[in-house]
């Protein structure tokens, strides 16, 4: 019996192993089908994002003029996070996909991880300040009719917000190493489980426009958790590592620069709204 378990669990490896290889493969190999192969998931990526918005406002259209006129209006604030873990993911796509190609892989693992672990202990840190400017930016945006759905809807998104920006960058890591498919994953697992809880917390829990944030925010929990399954099963190729970490400035200033250009002009878009 010993042997056949240690049979099975080598076979594990391997397969895993293998799995962990295949999209390095055809990055190194077959680069041109690489970005073929690339340009779905990032599609993808950037259809989540207004689906979910859209999805919220049709299901909140049976709340009222005015739960539209929030959801709608607080979107401005919504596209501020998911930009900035799409920036960040994209800079990480990147600095990982150069350090495949130069063979080194415990540099792509280092960069991968210390901006992760960054990311997520600074958006944790900004909760608080988040609550605290609640009412002051919901001013600024002109809510001040409405200011109660739109504190409804912006309590889920500004507490949760640490996941709707990792979910976005873990999509960015995962397309740095090839893998498309397991991106384009999280992307629709973010979409689909938004769009099945939706009808369930703003109708079936009576949660009104709450309920549609916290859908979509759970939504990003879901992904996040989708993600981090893919990196500590064994099946990628970069490694995270939160143990004895230590942030690096090349490490982590290199993913942050190559993606903010991408962050200003994914959130372009929403300003004239937002002033």
């Amino acid at each position: 019996m010993h042997k056949i378990l240690n049979t099975m669990f080598s076979k594990m490896l391997s397969h895993a192993a293998h799995m962990s290889t295949e999209g390095v493969e055809t990055l190194l190999e077959e680069p041109k089908a690489a970005i073929r192969k690339m340009a779905v998931p990032i599609f993808v990526a950037l259809l989540v994002v207004q689906f979910n918005n859209f999805v919220d406002n049709i299901w909140c259209s049976s709340l009222g003029v005015e739960a539209v006129s929030a959801v709608s209006l607080v979107s401005t604030l919504y596209f501020f996070f998911p930009s900035a873990g799409a920036g960040i993911g994209l800079g990480l796509n990147v600095t990982i996909s150069n350090c495949i190609g130069a063979g080194d892989s415990k540099g792509a693992s280092d960069r991968a991880s210390q901006t992760f672990v960054l990311i997520a202990i600074l958006m944790t840190s900004m909760i608080p300040f988040l609550l605290f400017c609640m009412d002051p930016l919901i001013d600024l945006i002109g809510g001040t009719s409405i200011k109660g759905l739109c504190q409804e809807y912006l309590l889920p998104l500004f507490v949760l917000c640490p996941f709707l920006v990792l979910s976005n960058v873990m999509a960015g890591m995962l397309r740095g190493e090839g893998m498309a498919r397991e991106s384009t994953i999280i992307n629709v697992a973010v979409a689909a489980t938004n769009l099945v809880l939706d009808p369930i917390f703003i109708f079936s829990l009576g949660m009104g426009v709450a309920g549609a944030s916290w859908a979509t925010m759970l939504s990003s929990v879901v992904a996040v958790a989708i993600g981090m399954w893919y990196y500590f099963s064994g099946r990628t190729y970069v490694k995270l590592r939160f143990r004895g970490i230590r942030f690096q400035r090349e490490c982590v200033g290199t993913s942050c620069t190559w993606g903010r250009p991408r962050y200003w002009k994914t959130t372009y878009t929403p300003w004239p709204t937002f002033f």
